[in-house]
């Protein structure tokens, strides 16, 4: 009867998580109420106490996650079996170096700043013959859980930097699918909440400054005690609790 009720409890956290979610965003799909963040937060930090205490829900986070190309760990905690909102922690680890190629997405995104900290760029397009870079359209995957993307070379495309600002412990922001951004300064063991709205589009830009090949990385698997350690130290930290 108890691994009932747990699984009923563990159930309706997922459920709380992306009904949150969707509220978050809204019916037009973009950020309405960023503050439902911390709510958010309070929930996915039972969540994961709940993934630490059961073996089925952290393989299932296991499955799905990996060392991304830029440089982080994506740790896909709960995601709609449709094309929904996804909820994942973000985690520089440290020894690692981090490089983003300036991006969009398929979605847009909220991301909650809990430890640590990085730098955020946006850009636009320049309008003159200065920022050169090599312009990608990236096809994603819809499929639940999968990193499966291509790239397809366009041409060169000119672009600059209109803004960068730093995001700190606490900090809270939020982006539309088509806005171009990318991460970088990023402090040793940064760990975001990140979460998406609805699929827009399948398509998303990719801005290179030095390559236009097309060739994509094959993401790694983090490793099931690598995985513990991260969800251990966000979980006893508090840090998703921290706020109001």
């Amino acid at each position: 009867m108890a691994k009932r009720a747990d699984k009923d409890w563990i159930r309706n956290l997922t459920s709380a998580s992306l009904n949150l979610a969707e509220k978050t965003f809204g019916a037009s799909n973009v950020v309405v109420r960023d503050n439902s963040i911390h709510e958010l937060g309070a929930i996915i930090h039972r969540f994961i106490g709940a993934a630490l205490d059961h073996p089925e829900v952290f393989d299932r986070i296991n499955q799905f996650s990996h060392h991304h190309v830029n440089g982080f760990y994506r740790i896909v905690l709960i995601q709609s079996e449709t094309l929904g909102p996804r909820i994942r922690l973000h985690h520089w680890p440290r020894g690692f170096e981090t490089y983003e190629d300036i991006h969009s997405h398929n979605w847009p995104f909220i991301s909650y700043v809990l430890q640590g900290g990085l730098t955020e760029e946006i850009y636009e397009e320049s309008g003159s013959n200065t920022g050169l870079f090599f312009h990608h359209t990236k096809t994603s995957s819809a499929r639940m859980g999968s990193s499966e993307y291509k790239l397809n070379h366009l041409g060169g495309a000119y672009y600059r930097k209109v803004s960068q600002m730093r995001r700190n412990i606490g900090s809270i922001y939020s982006r539309s699918a088509q806005e171009l951004h990318r991460i970088a300064k990023v402090s040793p063991c940064t760990t975001t909440l990140f979460c998406t709205g609805s699929y827009v589009s399948d398509r998303s830009t990719v801005l290179k400054e030095d390559d236009f090949s097309t060739t994509v990385a094959v993401p790694e698997k983090i490793g099931a005690n690598c995985l513990r350690s991260c969800l251990e130290s966000v979980y006893h930290s508090n840090v998703l609790t921290r706020y109001p």
